[in-house]
């Protein structure tokens, strides 16, 4: 398993996408659309959040189709979803140097709040719309997608910091596992809800015994055989 500083959200086991690349992503959006003013990065995002998404696209994007389906083992990451965060990001990493690049360019890198003991902004920069829409939509999916690691550190979220930068965190998360997926080549690990528990056990059992004895329990704890 590869870990990285934000947690671990890959596995660097087998994966049946691995080593196979399609044609760059430019060639595919610049020879749909006649204007020139449409992107690779602004092209496709407007059209595949509408309602009904253009079937000419969805023909675009099956060259994609592994990397469609790559993202969409992401919980809350649906087709649609995945479509608009290809078609604004790309499927290779040169563009970026570093996952701290690319979430400055989408949008969605809050920065250290608090510095000397004052208080700043924390908002978040413009950035990349559709690309923020489409990964924010995919945190509040993943928040209702019982049993995974991304449910659980968004409601942990929201009861300190609120539901939008519960939201907005997720979205970053999201991002960096996308990020690195896709510069590994490797699937998405699913840590569970129980991660960030076993992450800190020893503190978690000993906060909760005193939350106990409080209440005027005595506690004896005792270890589960298996």
């Amino acid at each position: 398993m590869t870990t990285h500083s934000s947690g671990t959200y890959y596995a660097a086991s087998v994966c049946p996408y691995r080593h196979r690349q399609p044609e760059p992503l430019m060639e595919v959006t610049t020879s749909f659309w006649s204007t020139p003013s449409k992107s690779r990065w602004h092209g496709l995002g407007p059209v595949l959040l509408s309602p009904n998404p253009d079937k000419r696209i969805q023909d675009k994007l099956k060259p994609y189709a592994m990397q469609l389906a790559l993202l969409q083992q992401i919980p809350g990451v649906d087709w649609t979803l995945a479509a608009v965060i290809i078609s604004e990001l790309g499927v290779g990493r040169s563009v970026f140097g570093n996952v701290s690049q690319l979430a400055s360019w989408a949008g969605i890198c809050p920065g250290n709040n608090e510095s000397a003991g004052k208080r700043k902004s924390s908002r978040i920069p413009k950035g990349n719309v559709y690309l923020k829409t489409a990964l924010v939509g995919a945190a509040n999916a993943a928040a209702k997608a019982k049993g995974t690691y991304l449910r659980d550190k968004f409601y942990r979220l929201k009861a300190r910091r609120g539901y939008k930068r519960a939201a907005v965190a997720v979205a970053h998360k999201i991002l960096v596992a996308i990020y690195h997926m896709f510069s590994h080549q490797v699937c998405y690990h699913e840590l569970s809800d129980l991660y960030l528990d076993n992450l800190n056990k020893h503190h978690l059992t000993r906060n909760l015994v005193h939350r106990l004895e409080r209440l005027g329990y005595a506690v004896t704890l005792e270890q589960k055989t298996a």
